[in-house]
């Protein structure tokens, strides 16, 4: 299993005991205890490091994870903790001067717009997975497809419902050639000129006879 693959099973892990408030808002505050032990430990090994170096990482971890809320959660205890234990004079609320509210404020304001970024980048990729499952459903309701080409790296994805269709595993990405591969041989010319028209206009219209990787069957 590559690092990538163990990366995303950790997230799908996370993701699915992250599903009440009392875990989101638990892990918030796992999360700022785990973030200062690190400190200290920072701490213990040279004073060469900023207070709040560790805990800008966990506010967008948490926000990314579990939520708004929780991020807010996150960024409180986060400042409260630093302020407390990393900003002289350590191991006191007491404020000198204003000078030494700068940081932990500073820091808030910089956790509540991280959060409500991050938080909202959330949002937005759910609200596209959920409108890609829609489409998938709807593609394979009605035995059709689509596909998607990027220009710039030569990768083209597949529908669910286009991969159905030519036999490819789900959420394939090809390249043209191998597109082309599946056009039927007396149709490739037609799918040559209508590429290059589409790489000008931006449009691309045709109807041609594709192969499916079986070789059982002609596609219309």
């Amino acid at each position: 299993m590559s690092v990538a693959d163990l990366w995303e099973a950790l997230k799908k892990k996370l993701s699915d005991q992250l599903h009440t408030p009392h875990s989101r808002y638990g892990f918030a505050v796992l999360a700022v205890a785990t973030a200062t032990f690190l400190e200290f430990v920072l701490h213990w090994i040279g004073p060469f490091h900023q207070s709040f170096v560790l805990f800008y990482p966990t506010v967008v971890l948490v926000a990314m994870r579990a939520g708004f809320g929780p991020g807010i959660l996150a960024t409180v205890l986060s400042a409260v903790s630093a302020g407390y234990f990393f900003v002289e004079p350590r191991y006191t609320f007491a404020i000198r001067t204003s000078e030494d509210l700068l940081g932990p404020a500073l820091f808030a304001l910089i956790g509540v717009f991280l959060t409500a970024l991050t938080s909202s980048r959330n949002k937005a990729r759910q609200a596209l997975l959920v409108s890609d499952a829609e489409l998938n459903r709807a593609q394979a309701v009605a035995h059709i497809g689509s596909w998607h080409y990027d220009i710039e790296n030569g990768d083209m994805r597949l529908s669910d419902g286009a991969c159905r269709i030519l036999g490819w595993s789900p959420q394939a990405s090809i390249s043209l050639q191998q597109a082309r591969d599946l056009v039927r041989p007396d149709d490739r010319a037609q799918v040559d000129d209508g590429w290059r028209v589409a790489l000008k206009t931006g449009v691309y219209d045709d109807e041609i006879r594709m192969i499916s990787t079986s070789r059982r069957r002609l596609l219309y």
